[in-house]
């Protein structure tokens, strides 16, 4: 049971890191050439990190809420036109529909909001350092 906890923090930490290897590599912050420089790019990499970490669990938590069944319904039923077998996996209303989605109870990825938030008010943070370099 601890073994999972932890691998639910560990995959959205891994997540960032990557995130953040891959901006720092584009934005060239290992060849910056002074202090502005260094902080504004560390900043802008971490900013990047944090939105796109806390977008997606934020999405994943109004997925939970139901916000996009109504899409997801429309779409399964728009492709069970063209397949008989998938039509017939398909529930007859959109409130079954509804009813096998609340039955489902899909977790939603909370640590990957933390993680995202977390590195957001770094990347926020790092602004003070630089804006001292700056002026």
């Amino acid at each position: 049971m601890e073994d999972n906890r932890f691998i639910k923090w560990l995959k959205p930490i891994i997540a960032a890191v990557l995130i953040l290897v891959i901006s720092a590599f584009s934005r060239g912050l290992f060849s910056a050439a002074d202090g502005e420089e260094l902080f504004k790019d560390l900043s802008d990499c971490f900013f990047i990190t944090g939105i796109i970490l806390s977008g997606v669990g934020a999405i994943s938590w109004a997925g939970t809420e139901g916000t996009f069944d109504m899409i997801s319904y429309g779409c399964k039923t728009f492709f069970g036109l063209f397949s008989a077998s998938y039509a017939k996996k398909l529930p007859k209303s959109f409130y079954d529909y509804k009813q096998e989605r609340v039955t489902m109870n899909k977790p939603w990825l909370m640590q990957t909001l933390v993680v995202g938030l977390t590195v957001l008010a770094i990347g926020l943070l790092l602004l003070i350092p630089y804006n001292m370099v700056k002026g």
